[in-house]
């Protein structure tokens, strides 16, 4: 009995040094990792690297310098043909919550695209797509977490929503 005891007693001081070693481990890798970061306060200022550019004298762009070639641009400095692209995808962006509603659509060829719930494998959206030459054209981000609605196909309630639009 002695001797059970007494290696019950070891198993359990192995543990806890393990998971003292352990735990030290862990906040040592978090330190190390986490010391480089910036303090989350500077992140509501930020602003990112844009070009130095180099101009002449007679206003000709000599040399762009930068670790990262982009321009901020304010929303007013966007062309308009962008936001009007952006403005008639959104126009011609049909809800679509059923199956029989979505193969009704695509057996016309009147186009544009439907916005479904989707939830479904690689795979069966490889099915659908060949039977009516249609294609997901972008899973929206701001469309990511939505109120929860049937998968189109599966049925699985689901928070996110796709774009379908025709394959050429």
């Amino acid at each position: 009995m002695k001797l059970l005891l007494r290696f019950f007693g070891w198993i359990f001081a192995v543990g806890t040094v393990l998971f003292l070693v352990g735990v030290a481990g862990a906040a040592g890798l978090f330190w190390h990792f986490s010391k480089d970061l910036p303090d989350y306060s500077q992140l509501q200022d930020y602003e990112p690297p844009v070009m130095t550019r180099v101009h002449a004298s007679d206003g000709a762009l000599v040399a762009e310098y930068a670790r990262e070639r982009r321009l901020y641009l304010p929303i007013q400095a966007v062309p308009k043909l962008v936001l009007n692209a952006t403005e008639f995808r959104e126009a011609n962006i049909t809800p679509c919550d059923s199956l029989d509603a979505f193969n009704a659509h695509w057996a016309k060829d009147d186009g544009g695209w439907l916005i479904t719930p989707w939830a479904a494998l690689p795979e069966q959206e490889e099915v659908i797509s060949k039977e009516h030459r249609i294609a997901i054209r972008c899973l929206p981000l701001d469309k990511q977490n939505e109120p929860e609605a049937p998968c189109l196909l599966t049925g699985t309630p689901t928070r996110s929503r796709a774009i379908w639009g025709r394959s050429y």
